[in-house]
This record gives C-alpha cells, sequence and structure tokens, in this order.
C-alpha cells in the first residue's frame, strides 16, 4: 500500500488558492472547539464538515462521535497522526477513500488511534492501515467494527524502523457479525515488522489481538491472508531485537481465499556487503478456530525461519488449531521451512492441532521436512499434526520429518551435533487417508502414533490415465518408515479400527492398510489394561496382494524390511508376545500382515497348570 503524503502549509494554501482548478481541499485537522460530533462544522479547522474531497487527520485526543443517518464522509482519514486520535458510530456508515491509524513520521513519538463501528458499514476503497510507523515510541492501535459490511481495497500493518532505540506496538483487530470484501489479493492482519539498514542496538516488541466472531471473508479476486508473517532485521543491522507475538482467535466464521500464512519469513538478513551481526528475532503465533469454515485455493503456511547474520539467533513459533472446524486446502499445507547460513543459528517450530475436525488437502502435508542448513550454522526444526476425534484426508503425500528430497534435490542439509530436527503425526481415534506416508530419514526424529486411529494408503486413480486402476506406481498406497522413525501403535481393544469407526472409535487396536510398506526404526506398542492377559492376534499393518496390475518402475506390492526395534508395553509379568510379517487368505484375497500374538499371562499359567496335572496323571499310572 502507498505511503501517506501530507499537505504542508504552503502547499495546504496554494490548493485552497485554487480551489476551483482542482477538486482535492487541504487536509482539515480536528479541534473539537464544541462538542465531539463530526458533523459540526465549527469543530473542524476550516469550518467545513469534511466530505470526499477531504484529507482529515484527529490528533487530538478526542473521541469523535459518529450519528444519524447521514454518512460520515472523507477522502483520506487518519487517527492518531503523531497524537492520539478515536472514532466512534453507532449506526452511522464511514465512507474514507483510505484510513491510516497511529502514522508517524518524527522521532521518538507516541501515537494513540481506534475505530469502532457499530451497526454500520465501512467503505475504505483504497484500503485500512492498521499501522504505519517508521520511529521510536509506543504505537497502540484498536479497529474494532461489528454488526455491518465492510467493502476495502486490503488490510495492511508496516512497522518499518530505522535508528530506533526502542519501538512498542499494540494492535488490536476486532471484528464481530461483519462480511468483509476485499478487493487486493494481500492482506496484512499483523507483522511486516522490520529493523531498516543502518540501526544499531533497537529493540522493537510488538503485539497483536485479533479477533474475527460471525465473519464471512472474501475477496475478489482471491485472498491471501498474513498473519505475524515478515519480521525481519535488515543487512547492515547489528545488536538488535525483534520480539513479535500475535494471538488470533476465530469463531463461527467462513474465510474463502488462497493463502492463508502464520509466522511466514521471519528473518536476520545480512548480505557480504552489508554484514549484520549479534542480532536477536523471535516470532510467536498462535491461532484458534473454532466453528469455522476455511476454504483455500492454494496454501497454508505455518513457519519460516531464515537465519543468515552473524551470531544471530532467529527464533519462529506457529501454533494453530482447528476446534470443531474445517478446512480445505487445494495444494499444500507445509509445517516449517528452515534456511541456516554459517554463524547463525535458526529454530522454526510449527504445530497445527485438529479437534474434530475435517482436514481435506490436495496434494502435500509437509512436517518437518524443509529446509537447509549450512554446515556451520545450527538449527531447531520442530513440527507436529495432531489428532483428535478428526478426519486428515490428503490426497497425495505426508511427510514426516523427511529430508530425503532435500539431499536429492541439492540444497545442503547438515545435521551437526547442536541440530535437532524432528516432526509428529500423532493420531487419537481419528481417520487418516493418503497415497502415501514417508517418516523420518537420516538423522532426523520422525514419530507417527496412532490410538483408536485407521490409517489408509491408497492407490488413488489418476483422473488423467485411464489405465491408472490396473497399475500400480511406486508412490501409491506406500508406507515408508525410514531409520530415524518411531510408529507407536496402541492397543485398546481386540477390535481392529476401520475408516468406518475410527473417527471418535474408543476401545480399538489401531491399525494401518496399504500397498508398499517398507520398515525401518522402532515399533512401541501400548497394550492396554488387562489386554495382555488372555490371547489375542493384533494385526497393526496389512497389505492386499494384488492381482492381475503393473508394477510401475521401483514399485513393489507387500512388506518388506523390517523393524530395528519393538517395544511392548503393557504386557503382565510372565506374558507372552511374538510378532513377524506372516501371509493369510481370507475370502480369496491374500494378505501381507504384520501380525502381533499376545500370548498373555492367563495362557503361561493355564500351560504350567496342565503341565503339572500330567505330571501328576503319569504319577498316578507309575503308582498302578
Amino acid at each position: 500500500m502507498k505511503k501517506p503524503v501530507f499537505l504542508r502549509a504552503p502547499l495546504a494554501a496554494a490548493i485552497l488558492a485554487s480551489a476551483s482548478a482542482i477538486a482535492v481541499a487541504a487536509p482539515t485537522a480536528w479541534n473539537g472547539s464544541v462538542s465531539n460530533n463530526w458533523f459540526e462544522l465549527k469543530n473542524w479547522d476550516d469550518n467545513l464538515v469534511p466530505t470526499n474531497n477531504f484529507a482529515v487527520q484527529i490528533s487530538n485526543g478526542d473521541t469523535v462521535q459518529l450519528s444519524g443517518n447521514q454518512p460520515a464522509e472523507t477522502k483520506h482519514l487518519y487517527l492518531g497522526l503523531e497524537g492520539e486520535g478515536h472514532l466512534v458510530s453507532k449506526g452511522t456508515d464511514l465512507n474514507a477513500t483510505e484510513i491510516t491509524l497511529a502514522y508517524i513520521e518524527s522521532q521518538a513519538t507516541n501515537a494513540k488511534a481506534s475505530v469502532n463501528v457499530q451497526n454500520a458499514d465501512i467503505n475504505a476503497p483504497e484500503g485500512i492501515n492498521l499501522m504505519k510507523a517508521t520511529h521510536a515510541g509506543d504505537k497502540t492501535v484498536s479497529f474494532k467494527h461489528s454488526n455491518g459490511t465492510l467493502n476495502a481495497e486490503e488490510f495492511d500493518h508496516q512497522a518499518d524502523l530505522t535508528n530506533v532505540p526502542q519501538a512498542n506496538l499494540n494492535t488490536e483487530l476486532e471484528l464481530r457479525n461483519v462480511v468483509v470484501n476485499t478487493s487486493t489479493r494481500e492482506n496484512i492482519l499483523a507483522g511486516d515488522t522490520d529493523i531498516e539498514r543502518g540501526s544499531n542496538g533497537s529493540v522493537v516488541n510488538a503485539e497483536a489481538k485479533i479477533g474475527l466472531y460471525d465473519v464471512t471473508w472474501t475477496s475478489q479476486p482471491k485472498l491471501d491472508l498474513e498473519i505475524g508473517s515478515d519480521i525481519h532485521i535488515a543487512p547492515g543491522v547489528e545488536n538488535s531485537t525483534i520480539n513479535s507475538k500475535v494471538d488470533m482467535t476465530v469463531e463461527r466464521s467462513k474465510i474463502v481465499g488462497d493463502w492463508l500464512e502464520f509466522a511466514e519469513y521471519t528473518s536476520a538478513r545480512t548480505y557480504s556487503d552489508n554484514v549484520s551481526r549479534n542480532n536477536n528475532v523471535d516470532n510467536q503465533v498462535k491461532a484458534v478456530f473454532r466453528d469455522s469454515d476455511v476454504d483455500l485455493n492454494f496454501r497454508l503456511i505455518m513457519g519460516d525461519v531464515g537465519a543468515y547474520a552473524e551470531n544471530s539467533v532467529v527464533k519462529g513459533l506457529a501454533d494453530v488449531s482447528f476446534i470443531n472446524s474445517t478446512l480445505d486446502v487445494r495444494f499444500d499445507i507445509q509445517l516449517t521451512d528452515i534456511r541456516v547460513e554459517d554463524n547463525s543459528r535458526g529454530e522454526d517450530r510449527a504445530f497445527l492441532r485438529v479437534d474434530n475436525s475435517e482436514i481435506r488437502v490436495g496434494d502435500l502435508v509437509e512436517v518437518a521436512s524443509y529446509g537447509s542448513i549450512l554446515e556451520k550454522g545450527s538449527a531447531v526444526l520442530e513440527a507436529g499434526v495432531y489428532l483428535k476425534d478428526s478426519l486428515l484426508a490428503v490426497n497425495e503425500t505426508i511427510q514426516v520429518a523427511d529430508v530425503e528430497q532435500e539431499l536429492a534435490s541439492g540444497r545442503y542439509f547438515f545435521l551437526n551435533a547442536d541440530d535437532s530436527l524432528s516432526g509428529e503425526l500423532i493420531a487419537e481415534s481419528s481417520l487418516i487417508t493418503a497415497q502415501t506416508l514417508v517418516a523420518g530419514s537420516a538423522g532426523t526424529r520422525g514419530v507417527v502414533s496412532l490410538k483408536n486411529s485407521y490409517l489408509s494408503l491408497t492407490d488413488t486413480q489418476d483422473a488423467d490415465n485411464s489405465g491408472d486402476f490396473n497399475s500400480l506406481d511406486k508412490e501409491e498406497g506406500v508406507l515408508k518408515l525410514l531409520d530415524g522413525n518411531k510408529l507407536v501403535m496402541y492397543v485398546d481393544g481386540r477390535e481392529r479400527a476401520t475408516a468406518s469407526n475410527a473417527r471418535n472409535g474408543e476401545g480399538l487396536y489401531s491399525a494401518i492398510d496399504a500397498l508398499q510398506v517398507t520398515l525401518d526404526g522402532t515399533l512401541e506398542v501400548n497394550l492396554a489394561d488387562n489386554l495382555g492377559k488372555k490371547e489375542a492376534i493384533i494385526d497393526l499393518i496389512r497389505v492386499e496382494k494384488k492381482t492381475g496390475i503393473e508394477l510401475g518402475e521401483e514399485a513393489f506390492n507387500g512388506i518388506q524390511g523390517n523393524f530395528d526395534k519393538v517395544v511392548i508395553n503393557g504386557l503382565p509379568k510372565k506374558g507372552e508376545a511374538t510378532y513377524a510379517i506372516e501371509q493369510e487368505t481370507v475370502d480369496g484375497t491374500t494378505y501381507d500382515v504384520y501380525r502381533l500374538k499376545v500370548g498373555g499371562a492367563f495362557s503361561y499359567y493355564a500351560f504350567a497348570f496342565l503341565l503339572i496335572m500330567a505330571g501328576l496323571m503319569r504319577g498316578r499310572k507309575a503308582a498302578k
């Protein structure tokens, strides 16, 4: 969004002198000499009620009231222009070409600004600037709108700070029962905070609170919502710090757009001819979607850290929850993306929590599976997807702590003693479907944990290939558990989890069905109380042996490899368990099965009792 332009006194006089020639009047300032009524002409310095030709500023600390049926009109509304200004409306529409809150263009100035419009509409065809900060001081802004329609080009939030000893930025955005129509793709609700080149010893603290309640938000042509993204320290900056924190709540709302980004691109940058050093960035974003629907044409991005500056630390956190909600993403969900250069440290964490919700993804889910770390840099990469009573349906691939593609594509990825890369997919009473799941790779820690849950990895027919139904490619129906992986399976009952009983299920043993299974790493089986006391057969992983299909290059149909280690928890004293890959035929269909057999303590004691009884019988016969 373009930077505001202010008209100084000589220029203002010239414009007034030539008012007959042009239709734009000079900015007018609110003085509030009579009342707090917007429509009282004596409250304005030029004794004129603003029209759509006026640029207006309210900066003297007053709270201006809008009332009546006539809309308030202004060209550009500035609130808190190097000062303090507030606007309240209860039933009167606000029509402003552009709205800017808390713009500071001089050093060490504090600013406060707020808008609170109730039971009315807001029209801002050139956008709403939630914050425009360039210099030091405390900036506090609040934008609230309820029970109306909001039409704007975009929301913007910017703090480009130069030579700032300290700045404290506080932003509040709250929309209730509002239909939002934005005409430009990019909408920054919080973030876009930079310490610019030439600044040294700067400290910036930014906090934002966002609430969307009963909101419908669509955008033409499309929508890109950015929350806590673009937090940077520029090249040439030394000994500086940015702390950014965003809390977002979305309830009973519908969002239709292209991209949704949380803590996307957090960085401390440097160039060979403009070196940065001794900088710290900490960016934390938390969001909760409750009883809401989100429909994205492209991507959900959570976390993105770039640590380039010498002796610097860059941290990013994106923690997003969906509760009683739906999320549809046409392409992919990416949790973490890290780039760390020599002599720098990056920490990128992202967690997606899903409770009684449905997540559908058209392409890929990446969990701690993307980035690059140079040899002399250090990094922490942690990400997880946590499902409870939910559905995760992915058309293609789920990657968990899998960086094999990074190595294969030539992106250098060194994992040193100080590095940590871990990813988790943890499901409870949930259903997961995909074509491929890959977990773990050299030097990483991938965990897949299923409790009362079912994982189905199938050969999804390719609509563009009519012969796909009779062929099996190397990426169809694949479970690949690599070195460094840990598969955790809970056995809470003797009934096998399926697609029909897993969601909200209980008393089941977790199960996986696939077509191509590669085993490695560790298997941990947790038996519920009393499950180990009686004999049981637990088919943890099952592969249907297909007949009459063509295997593609590197494809196979069955189970290959084995776990390096198997741990069974919950067996009673003297209980027994065995595990093996077996083959069986049921109703004419043959399966490869990774089967766990529990003998149980009862079987041990029963067998001992039978041995004793047999001995007694032999003794009696001998006595005769």
